[in-house]
């Protein structure tokens, strides 16, 4: 059997010729035509085949590869890049485990973790699973999964993902909407067989919130309104979008339940306020209405800490500003868990051995990997929150916080510093068909996102839901 191989690269085209029944073996190199890469392949095929008398017409086998698109990723020069691999194991090219210098340091300066190859919120985990050494299948590869994560990392606009199927009527629809900094992958701790958001029951639509990297964003947008120059966009607007892309696309009549954390709280009041002939239901997790004078004031602290880095450029820092995502992270950490948790040390429930080993493992390598125009527009959409700010309401809270038909769980966490459960109360109190049920958590303001690791919050927020969806 002839065979011929060809490799381009972004200088070279190399070429093999090998002959399996007589164990020959030749090799050609010619210019890599960048313009057109088929260009420089047919051309050293022709020039293999005639310098070592090759009969062309007798080559079984062509097989070709390129490391054009890696050596673009390498080198970060070519398109935004995604990724596409095992669930739970979208971190560990970033990680880089056999080429740590110091392999157990939480210390060290490692360049690609400052500029990683693919950014995370572009890393996608699909359902599939291989065991060694022989490539073993244990879990088929989910194809619909794949699709889904293509369309997701190929669309601007709004990115979403959904779980299940929408009945004939197009009356089993969640919208599930993201929090600060997440994605729909953050959302899925509250979503599976036998819980409240139960795929076989019903279609759980996830809008990615503008400004998270996903949908449209500051990274993510061209020129000219990249970067600082991207617009600013409210609770309002991303909530205007997802109906449109609920209604209009995947043809959504109702929807059983508005459900999210932190922002996505934002989000969900905005639903229901806006469309109460369509949301029946309301869920509000460790969140509010909109942002208090309080919320806005640490927003502000977190913001200083970011854009006090001289590297930061007024948004048009050619390197990440790493002080200031350092220094960032540990503000933000003061604030999502309460004074309690911290006395109790149950950061070492986590798996961190110190307070230290918290402060940097944890949230300053939470916000390393973070784009930082990104985070400060969100954070504008954040401080601009607020269910009654629009032509419908004009700025009349109680009256928009009033409008709400829809069974409604007001859902603060019981030690909240961003959105304390006082406000939650002042919510309830004004719309007609709701109950005040806070989480009884010491895990702040992440008692509404399944970080717990016993799963205390979770089991009372889906337990919750479920009520909920059973009215």
């Amino acid at each position: 059997m002839q065979l011929i191989g060809v490799d381009v690269g972004g200088t070279f085209t190399d070429l093999v010729f090998a002959d399996t029944d007589s164990g020959r073996t030749e090799i050609h190199k010619v210019a890599t035509t960048p313009e057109d890469p088929s260009r420089g392949i047919r051309s050293g095929v022709r020039a293999l085949c005639e310098r070592f008398s090759i009969p062309a017409a007798e080559v079984e086998h062509l097989f070709h590869g390129t490391t054009i698109a890696t050596n673009a990723v390498l080198q970060h020069d070519g398109a935004r890049t995604g990724m596409v691999t095992t669930r739970k194991y979208r971190d560990i090219l970033h990680i880089g485990r056999h080429q740590r210098p110091q392999h157990y340091s939480i210390r060290q300066e490692i360049p690609w973790q400052d500029r990683p190859l693919v950014r995370r919120r572009h890393r996608i985990g699909v359902s599939e699973r291989l065991a060694p050494p022989r490539g073993e299948v244990l879990v088929a590869l989910d194809e619909d999964e794949v699709r889904s994560a293509a369309r997701t990392l190929r669309d601007a606009g709004v990115a979403y993902k959904t779980y299940g199927t929408l009945n004939g009527e197009g009356t089993n629809a969640i919208v599930y909407p993201t929090r600060y900094g997440g994605t729909h992958v953050d959302n899925e701790f509250l979503i599976g067989e036998g819980m409240a958001l139960d795929p076989s029951k019903y279609f759980i639509v996830v809008p990615n919130k503008f400004g998270n990297g996903m949908s449209s964003s500051p990274s993510n947008t061209p020129a000219p309104f990249n970067g600082p120059r991207f617009p600013r966009v409210t609770i309002y607007d991303n909530v205007i979008q997802q109906h449109r892309l609920m209604t209009e696309v995947l043809g959504v009549k109702r929807i059983a339940l508005a459900v999210g954390w932190s922002m996505g709280a934002l989000q969900a009041y905005q639903w229901a306020c806006l469309f109460p002939d369509m949301v029946e239901r309301l869920a509000p997790l460790a969140g509010a209405a909109r942002c208090a004078r309080h919320n806005f004031v640490f927003l502000e602290g977190v913001k200083a800490a970011l854009t006090a880095d001289v590297a930061f450029e007024n948004g048009w820092y050619e390197k990440p500003p790493l002080t200031g995502l350092r220094a960032m992270g540990r503000v933000w950490a003061g604030w999502a868990l309460c004074q309690t948790w911290y006395r109790k040390e149950m950061y070492k429930s986590l798996g961190y051995s110190s307070l230290d080993d918290f402060l940097i493992a944890y949230w300053e390598g939470m916000f390393l990997q973070r784009e930082p125009n990104d985070l400060l527009a969100m954070i504008d959409t954040w401080q601009q929150a607020d269910l009654s700010a629009n032509d419908t309401f004009g700025g009349a809270f109680e009256k928009a916080l009033g409008a709400i038909t829809a069974r409604t769980y007001v859902m603060p966490g019981r030690t909240d510093m961003y959105f304390p459960p006082e406000d939650g109360e002042y919510e309830t109190e004004h719309i007609p068909n709701a109950e005040f049920r806070p989480i009884p958590s010491l895990w702040g303001h992440y008692a509404g996102g399944g970080k717990d690791p016993t799963g205390a919050d979770t089991g009372f927020i889906d337990d919750s839901l479920k009520e909920l969806l059973a009215t």
